[in-house]
């Protein structure tokens, strides 16, 4: 049997997420700002018999699911018989697990057993005597893999979790300088807005900070260099995972070399990775870009209901990532773009996660977005939408030619919106669809798009 969570960060959510594992049912953990529609969807898509819930969230729930407010009738379920541990074979069905839905109706992940006990396994230090009285924050909605799987780690490394009702800048960094914590997890957005509040920074205590993981979405070199001096005592990780793969691909170097910055790492023991190209050829080469496939223990079992699509994501065991990937001489992997991001431009490709790059190279600019709109020339122009550092006195035209100077001209934004802040979608990541559509309306308001 399956059953769903929809509630907020909480002791609580941890307890039914574990119990369930303990007594073989598989946990379901639902994204609480789905709307009600596709709330309704997901419970019926994995046969829900029984749901948590916060009450504020209880209303999105279909009115004949069956309850239980994690903060009202909870301790009457706990005062039940105990339910049996059960001991479940390896390739038993473990956790389910829904994509963020950002284009059509999102895909339930089933992962099993196995794959997340390897999952765990491949990334434990050798030595855990320092870990264990480490402090682990966690702000990221445990609803995503981000959050589930700092809170996991740290658990297994007999660590303890610092657990946050939902991230706010300052509230975490409070929570760091309060509790110590050494361990520090989330995705780019929220240590844009960290970034932000620099009084508070100022005043607080964060040498206890020994790890930074940053993943769930491209990471920036302007970013990545901010967040090193913030902390220079702590070893910064460009994390990648996939709900498909698993979050454990990429680790140190078996040899000991420095991981160079923005790369994600060597592949971790047990792990197969090839970069396909458009052709289909392997490349082989240092520098060589392509797709990257993954083959490991720790990917899904199937997509839930959905066996030509399951078909189509894997082939011969491999995982189709959808990810653009490089490959240096080292054997390190670097993150390109999407490769179904990728538009077309006059017949040239660009990636936007490389004109973001660029554009945050600008001394100026804090955080950027980079989106397509539609061209009756060129087919299709990026557009990006800005935010500024404060007391940034750059204008539209300067960071034009900025991209245009450092870059292949076809990859410069044709228009640039400065905006006091990029909006996020439920995973804390920046709403590219919102965005698209922003861009759309402003271009047929006449905020016109240069060729």
């Amino acid at each position: 049997q399956r059953v769903g969570l929809l509630a907020h960060n909480g002791l609580r959510f941890l307890e039914v997420v574990f119990g369930c594992l303990r007594c073989g049912v598989t946990p379901v953990c639902i994204n609480t700002r789905l709307p009600a529609a596709t709330v309704d969807f997901v419970c019926a898509d994995a046969s829900l018999e029984l749901v948590f819930s916060s009450p504020d969230l209880a209303p999105l729930l279909p009115a004949s699911m069956t309850h239980i407010a994690l903060d009202g009738g909870y301790e009457a379920f706990l005062g039940n018989a105990p339910l049996p541990i059960v001991d479940l074979d390896g390739d038993s069905e473990a956790v389910l697990l829904y994509t963020s839905g950002s284009s059509g109706r999102p895909k339930g992940v089933v992962h099993t057993h196995a794959s997340q006990a390897w999952m765990l396994s491949s990334m434990l230090p050798p030595d855990l005597t320092e870990v264990a009285t480490q402090r682990f924050l966690v702000a990221a909605p445990l609803y995503h893999k981000n959050g589930m799987l700092s809170s996991k780690l740290a658990l297994a490394m007999g660590a303890a979790v610092v657990l946050l009702p939902r991230f706010d800048a300052r509230s975490y960094i409070e929570a760091i300088g309060r509790y110590g914590c050494a361990a520090i997890g989330g995705v780019p957005t929220m240590y844009a807005l960290l970034l932000k509040q620099e009084d508070l920074l100022a005043s607080t205590d964060l040498s206890s900070v020994r790890s930074v993981t940053i993943g769930s979405a491209p990471l920036t070199g302007a970013l990545l260099e901010e967040v090193e001096a913030l902390f220079p005592e702590a070893t910064v990780r460009n994390g990648y995972g996939t709900t498909e793969a698993g979050p454990a691909i990429f680790g140190p170097h078996p040899d000991g070399r420095a991981t160079p910055p923005l790369a994600l790492g060597f592949p971790l023991r047990g792990v197969e990775l090839r970069l396909v190209a458009a052709d289909g050829s392997d490349g082989d080469d240092p520098g060589d870009e392509g797709e990257l496939w993954v083959r490991s223990p720790g990917q899904m079992a199937r997509y839930l209901n959905l066996d030509a699509e399951t078909r189509t994501r894997v082939t011969d065991g491999w995982d189709r990532s959808g990810d653009v990937m490089r490959r240096d001489a080292d054997g390190f992997y670097y993150f390109v773009s999407r490769a179904d991001d990728m538009l077309i431009c006059g017949g040239e490709n660009v990636y936007p996660t490389e004109v973001e790059s660029l554009l945050e190279r600008h001394p100026q600019v804090t955080q950027a977005a980079v989106v397509a709109v539609d061209d009756p020339i060129k087919g299709q122009l990026p557009v990006a939408f800005v935010v500024r550092a404060a007391d940034a006195d750059m204008g539209e035209e300067e960071l034009k030619q900025f991209a245009i100077a450092n870059a292949p001209a076809y990859q410069h934004p044709r228009s640039v919106w400065f905006v006091d802040e990029l909006p996020l979608a439920g995973t804390k990541k920046v709403d590219r669809k919102q965005l698209e559509a922003r861009a759309a309306a402003l271009r047929a308001d006449g905020a016109g798009v240069g060729c």
